[in-house]
C-alpha cells in the first residue's frame, strides 16, 4: 500500500535526488517523510540521502563524470557535511542534498528516539522503517 503512495508521489522529487536514489541511495529524514506523504509536511527543503559503502564510490565517480548529468556536482559542492559525506545547494534554491555513505543498518539504529527511522528506496519501491508509525 505505501509503496503505491511513493509510486504516485515520485514528481514531487527534485530530479537529482530522483536520479541518486534510484541509482544508488537510501532517502531518509524529513525527506523520507514527505515523500510518504506525512501530515503537516507542506515542502522540503533538506534532502537526507545515505548511500552504502559499496555504493560510495561509484557515486562519487558519477557525480564527477560528465557523462551522467545530475543537477548536481562537484563544482555545485557546498561544503563537507557533518557525516564525512557532500552537501550541494540544489539549483541555486534554499535548498540542500546531504549525501554520506553509511549503512542502512547502522542508520536506522543509530538514529535518535526523537527523530523517524525511516528509509526509502524506489528502485524498487522498498521502505524499511524502525520507530516510524
Amino acid at each position: 500500500m505505501q509503496t503505491e503512495i511513493i509510486d504516485a508521489r515520485l514528481n514531487i522529487l527534485p530530479h537529482s535526488v530522483w536520479k541518486i536514489i534510484s541509482s544508488y541511495g537510501w532517502l531518509v529524514g524529513s525527506g523520507a517523510e514527505y515523500l510518504i506523504g506525512k501530515k503537516g509536511l507542506t515542502d522540503c527543503n533538506d534532502w537526507d540521502i545515505i548511500v552504502e559503502l559499496h555504493d560510495w564510490r561509484k557515486l562519487q565517480n558519477h557525480l564527477s563524470a560528465d557523462s551522467i548529468k545530475f543537477e548536481v556536482s562537484y563544482q555545485d559542492l557546498k561544503e563537507v557535511n557533518n557525516f564525512g559525506g557532500y552537501r550541494f545547494k540544489l539549483n541555486n534554491k534554499d535548498r540542500d542534498i546531504d549525501i554520506w555513505p553509511q549503512n542502512l543498518g547502522n542508520y536506522l539504529k543509530t538514529v535518535p528516539d526523537h527523530k523517524p527511522r525511516l528509509a526509502i528506496n524506489i528502485s524498487p519501491p522498498i521502505i524499511c522503517k524502525g520507530n516510524y508509525e
